[in-house]
């Protein structure tokens, strides 16, 4: 698989909400960070994010437009997402951004950075 087709594949498992195969592709002492709010460590904890997290507050969300730039094992793509939040409120092409590092196949470390001023514009608090 390449690093493209690993990528496309973790994107379509978080829309499809596919948490078992989310869970396969981080290592077991992989890293998740958002630099405005968190950081998670450990595969328990990302998996407990995107659980009791992440799934609770997107309860609908696409990635479109993906640009994925790679070199030996890391990736960094920008994409717009579209969904819904808790609140049932839409919102649409909200700039994102994930640097991925990748070891032995698997997700080492995830950077996320979401344009959350235009996120907050369209959906306000929820």
């Amino acid at each position: 698989m390449t690093l493209r087709d690993f990528a496309e594949r973790y994107y379509d498992a978080i829309s499809r909400r596919d948490i078992e195969y989310i869970f396969s592709l981080f290592g077991d002492n992989a890293t998740l960070y958002f630099p405005s709010q968190h950081e998670y460590k450990g595969k328990d904890a990302i998996m407990t994010f995107f659980r009791d997290v992440f799934f609770q507050q997107f309860v609908r969300i696409e990635y479109r437009d993906l640009t994925i730039v790679q070199s030996s094992e890391n990736i960094a793509i920008k994409a717009y997402v579209t969904g819904n939040v808790s609140n049932t409120k839409s919102f649409e092409q909200i700039r994102y951004f994930e640097f991925l590092e990748l070891r032995d196949g698997h997700i080492s470390r995830s950077e996320i950075c979401i344009d959350m001023p235009a996120l907050r514009a369209q959906v306000g608090k929820w």
